[in-house]
């Protein structure tokens, strides 16, 4: 017998326990107690071409959210809108991308999707650490012509990231949206595996929803009791 769907939501839920949540954007740390822990972050990051000044930003995956013995203010990826149909992303401080070495022999990261696994087994590139020009950077899209979010319709994906928290190698991605209509990039969210070593999992858009609901009402359990 197929289980109501108010025990399915509770069975899923479950398995995580929600450290906390913020609104669109803020911030949500969850850790799945049946797998490796992912420190997910909610953001909202607007980049759009400006022929004056290439708009970028930079982040720091394990800046807030997580152990604190894992925290550190050390910048891990940069994302740069470079022209109307030219963005690109870079690894910081030893920081790498995901990806492959493609056309012109420059790097490209993949724009992996929901379910995917960024870890040891895929290669990664792109570094500032790297002298080679044409691995100083990942060109995320290029017009028609080059790049994983390349085209005429926007494209959304993961880039897979590996970077080093006190000496040792952890995984994360970080969510980008491209609409070349607007030439601009959004970055919605990005996350970390506070596991050394351990794959960074992409979860199902749905369960991000699932740990917001189900930390929303936790933190409302919370203050009813406090307030007995």
């Amino acid at each position: 017998m197929r289980e109501s769907p108010k025990s399915e939501f509770a069975n899923k839920l479950s398995r995580y326990s929600v450290v906390s949540v913020g609104g669109l954007a803020g911030t949500m740390a969850c850790f799945e107690s049946s797998e490796a822990s992912m420190v997910v972050t909610n953001t909202l990051i607007t980049l759009t071409n400006n022929a004056g000044v290439a708009p970028t930003t930079e982040l720091n995956l394990n800046g807030a959210n997580g152990p604190a013995s894992l925290l550190d203010g050390v910048a891990d990826v940069r994302v740069t809108v470079l022209t109307a149909s030219l963005a690109s992303a870079q690894g910081l401080n030893g920081g790498l991308l995901g990806g492959a070495v493609g056309g012109g022999g420059f790097f490209y990261p993949t724009a992996f999707q929901v379910a995917s696994t960024i870890g040891p087994a895929i290669g990664f590139g792109g570094g500032s650490t790297i002298p080679a020009a044409s691995n100083s950077f990942g060109t995320l899209a290029n017009g028609s012509l080059d790049g994983n979010w390349a085209g005429s319709t926007p494209t959304a994906g993961y880039v897979g990231i590996k970077f080093q928290i006190g000496g040792n190698d952890h995984f994360g991605w970080v969510h980008v949206n491209w609409d070349p209509s607007a030439a601009t990039a959004t970055i919605d969210r990005y996350a970390y595996n506070s596991e050394a070593g351990e794959a960074a999992l992409v979860p199902e858009p749905s369960s991000l929803a699932l740990l917001g609901i189900g930390a929303l009402g936790l933190a409302a359990r919370r203050r009813r009791k406090d307030a007995r």
